[in-house]
């Protein structure tokens, strides 16, 4: 006579293997969620331990990172490690080590453009028209001007002041940028994870060059999220 035990061992495999088992409809399996842990942030980002000597209002250290970055990638559908690599890695270099959400370079820098893509204020305003919860402040700043050359230093300045209200919003701009401003096959390269669809991406969507400092954060990013 079977034990208990037995019987309870046996049951999950008679199951599995029952005309009945087979007969169902079997369930697609989801893409997982990416979660970047504070270590990751770390590993892209050497410079993003402390906040201790940062400007309060911008500087995110790699434990707040990694939480908004998580966010980012979950809201954008973002599940594909090796474009989650290419995203932080570019908004890791823009805003120094998640230490800066406006430009600076030169100084004073240019009024309207940041978040942590460090995007013009062109695209700012783009992407400040994309998010359904700042309409009517976005339409107050605009006063009717539709055109980015149209805004004023203070008016490109303030609808950045918007985007920066929220954390979410400012480090989600390249996610954004990437998905309404590239073609699809700069996000097939970066997936594929090649330098070839890394140095694309850069060269003709974000309109940048391949530096060896930015190649540096993209290898760690791939180090650090690619199992």
């Amino acid at each position: 006579m079977l034990s208990l035990l037995s019987l309870l061992f046996l049951v999950p495999l008679l199951l599995l293997t029952s005309p009945l088992n087979a007969a169902r409809p079997q369930l697609v399996e989801q893409p997982q969620t990416i979660i970047v842990s504070p270590l990751a942030v770390l590993q892209i980002a050497p410079g993003s331990s402390s906040c201790v000597d940062g400007n309060p209002a911008e500087c995110r250290d790699a434990f707040q990172a990694a939480q908004i970055l998580t966010t980012v990638l979950r809201d954008y559908n973002v599940t594909e490690p090796r474009l989650a690599a290419a995203l932080i890695a570019l908004v890791a270099f823009e805003s120094n080590n998640f230490r800066d959400s406006r430009n600076r370079f030169p100084p004073p820098g240019q009024p309207g453009q940041g978040t942590r893509n460090m995007q013009t204020f062109e695209f700012n305003l783009k992407y400040a028209t994309s998010v359904p919860a700042l309409g009517a402040e976005v339409a107050r700043i605009a006063g009717g001007r539709r055109r980015a050359n149209d805004f004023s230093a203070e008016a490109k300045s303030a609808l950045l002041d918007l985007l920066l209200l929220d954390d979410v919003v400012d480090f989600a701009s390249a996610a954004w940028y990437l998905r309404e401003r590239c073609d699809a096959g700069f996000t097939d390269g970066l997936i594929a994870g090649t330098e070839a669809g890394w140095e694309d991406y850069l060269r003709f969507c974000i309109e940048t060059d391949p530096t060896e400092e930015r190649r540096a954060y993209w290898l760690r990013a791939l180090q650090a999220l690619v199992v």
